[in-house]
């Protein structure tokens, strides 16, 4: 479907000639597919791919595989991701490198949760990914994403950038991938096509910049912002950029990892994925700090009802629990937890706090299938191995008709890879897996996953 006239006139006046032909051209090719594989988890891809310069962990496919049907998918072990869009969390990587341990890294607007999902396999044992998402529906699916990656290194909250940023110094790095025009898009999503218009480049401009001005407050001073778009104009680009420069005294930051790579600069220091120059879609982005001795007034802190924590012990380890009104979560040992506690008496709306652990019944866990998709090693709960046309079952949260010896609680494998937990009974296993995480497909395909070695 070719771009809008309207578009056309509109985006020439916005970019050198050049750049504006090869651009116009390109919005009526394919869109390539691409995946990230979970480095905690140690999957490998049997199917041809291309790599990606800019991160060791994505992959380009040459064909789209019908992702719904394939177990690894919905196991954590690769996410279905853009390949320019991975370079939000690559940054972060580098980012981490100049800080002191003990990270705190918003995703602000972060469903459905791949670039969480990066940041998250890159943080450190006692760094934290706080990820918001303000929309309930996209909240749900991002929750889903995290607890399916498995590194259990998240908090998740629902607000408005404004109350976030009522509570100042949180974090040391924001990640504000922020709702834009959708131009670097067209290519993926008709839609997108549909629903572009100047005055709504105009209205998303204004919304950015407030967004901008809300969250800054809660930046630490000396932290860092990443600034991206997946839109191709400069009035929510580097017209953005710089009034915030201007009107905050940020100062824009060059990485090495920017330095002989496939992006384009229409400025300095800021930063664009072109469709026609790399393996992937439109994207746009930034990375502005903090100034050290910036001074700013108190803010309230906003505090959370109160949060319990308990103890729950197997084999030799002991994990802390932090019980909610609708969820127990726990926390990995010597993590987050113990170097940055403080900051949950001032996150607003906090929704969950990283991998649910489960009901308990009369002393005995029916664990949350996040559990058993956890990357830490040790279990408490026997597992089994099933085959590829039962995983199918499991993924429809139907009943499994297989009676194993064990009762109670068991974890379910395929291929030696852990995909979720059931409740082994006297005529078969009731399914675990959560009702809003069901899957209606019913075919079963072959993995783009090997077999993991034992």
């Amino acid at each position: 479907m070719p771009v809008d006239k309207d578009y056309n006139s509109f985006i020439r006046g916005q970019l050198p000639s050049s750049i504006y032909v090869e651009l116009i051209e390109s919005l009526d090719k394919q869109p390539l597919t691409s995946i990230r594989v979970n480095p905690k988890k140690k999957a490998k891809i049997k199917i041809p791919t291309e790599g990606l310069n800019h991160t060791d962990f994505g992959f380009v496919l040459p064909y789209r595989p019908r992702f719904i049907a394939d177990p690894a998918f919905h196991s954590g072990l690769y996410y279905v991701q853009e390949s320019n869009s991975m370079w939000i969390g690559e940054i972060v990587k580098n980012l981490i490198k100049t800080l002191p341990e003990g990270v705190v890294v918003l995703d602000l607007c972060a469903a459905p949760g791949g670039k969480s999902t990066h940041i998250s396999s890159i943080l450190g044992p006692t760094d934290l990914l706080v990820a918001n998402e303000i929309i309930s529906s996209r909240n749900s699916i991002l929750f889903e994403n995290l607890c399916k990656w498995g590194v259990g290194n998240f908090i998740i909250t629902k607000a408005d950038a404004k109350d976030i940023g009522q509570n100042k110094g949180l974090f040391d790095i924001i990640v504000c991938d922020v709702p834009c025009s959708g131009e670097g898009l067209f290519r993926k999503d008709s839609n997108s096509k549909n629903e572009w218009s100047p005055e709504n480049v105009n209205l998303c401009s204004l919304r950015q910049q407030r967004i901008l001005h809300d969250i800054w407050n809660s930046l630490k001073p000396g932290g860092y912002l990443i600034y991206s778009t997946c839109t191709y104009n400069t009035l929510e680009n580097e017209d953005n950029v710089k009034k915030f420069v201007h009107d905050f005294g940020a100062e824009l930051i060059e990485l090495d990892i920017f330095k002989n790579s496939d992006l384009y600069s229409l400025d300095s220091k800021m930063y664009r994925c072109l469709p026609f120059l790399t393996k992937g879609e439109g994207l746009f982005f930034a990375v502005m700090q903090k100034p050290q001795d910036k001074i700013e007034a108190n803010k309230k802190n906003n505090r959370p009802g109160r949060i319990e924590f308990s103890s729950f012990k197997f084999d030799d380890q002991v994990l802390t629990v932090i019980k909610s009104k609708s969820e127990n979560y726990f926390l990995n040992p010597k993590g987050w937890i113990d170097v940055n506690s403080s900051i949950l008496n001032s996150l607003p709306n906090v929704i969950h706090y990283g991998t649910p652990i489960g009901p308990e019944y009369h002393g005995q866990h029916k664990f949350h299938p996040a559990f058993a998709l956890h990357c830490s090693e040790n279990k408490p709960f026997p597992t089994i191995e099933i085959p590829l046309e039962l995983t199918s079952k499991y993924f429809r949260k139907e009943f499994m008709n297989e009676v194993i010896a064990t009762k109670g609680t068991v974890g379910l494998k395929w291929n030696n890879y852990n995909i979720g937990t059931a409740n082994s009974i006297k005529n078969g296993l009731n399914n675990l897996w959560p009702s809003e995480w069901r899957v209606r497909d019913t075919i079963i395909a072959e993995s783009i996953i090997e077999q993991q070695d034992i």
